[in-house]
């Protein structure tokens, strides 16, 4: 009975494995298209969107998620202007406030803040999505941010029909943290099962 039960348990793991592995290939091979390279020819009138993060982690050290999408920005303005850049992030106290922060960050760099379109509304990736969407349907959007978070999002806006590209911010390594490299394999799968049922 215990042996039954154990391979049942471990046909199940495997199972679940490939399931997640197929999503994640599945995921990355139809969005990689979307992601920029230095080579590639910006266009000529977009929105830039940065999604938002913690400027620091819960221990208080520096988020290089968050350095890294600001030195993007700052990057991508030397090779072009967006009609404004939209800094989408999660409000949800007077404390913690992610579009706050990457204002005070991108001007401090230099860039106008006249510049900038602030969405509080942004709680996760799907939601900054989403009011991109329901407000600037037609024009083309340019995103800040990692490579690794960028096919889910492309992702999603295959989904909301937002004509979208990725401007890739710099990784960070594993070794300072992999827990954000870990939440988006399986957030993928779960972006992937909302496409299709959102496209039935």
């Amino acid at each position: 009975m215990l042996v039954r039960v154990f391979r049942y348990l471990v046909f199940i793991s495997v199972m679940v494995f490939f399931i997640i592995l197929i999503a994640n290939v599945i995921v990355i091979f139809s969005t990689r298209k979307g992601i920029l390279n230095t080579e590639q020819k910006l266009p000529e009138s977009y929105y830039a969107m940065v999604l938002g993060t913690s400027k620091k982690f819960a221990s208080g050290s520096e988020n290089l998620y968050y350095k890294n999408r600001m030195m993007a920005v700052k990057d991508l303005m030397k090779k072009s202007s967006p009609k404004f850049i939209i800094l989408s992030g999660s409000n949800p106290s007077v404390y913690y406030n992610e579009p706050r922060d990457m204002k005070l960050s991108l001007s401090e760099l230099g860039i106008d803040s006249l510049n900038f379109i602030i969405d509080s509304h942004g709680d996760n990736t799907f939601e900054s999505l989403k009011n991109y969407s329901q407000n600037y349907e037609k024009d083309s959007l340019i995103i800040i941010t990692q490579t690794f978070h960028a096919y889910r999002t492309l992702l999603i806006c295959k989904q909301l029909n937002i004509n979208a590209m990725v401007y890739p911010a710099e990784e960070v390594s594993a070794d300072i943290t992999n827990k954000p490299l870990v939440r988006e394999v399986f957030a993928r799968v779960k972006a992937l099962w909302e496409f299709y049922l959102f496209d039935a």
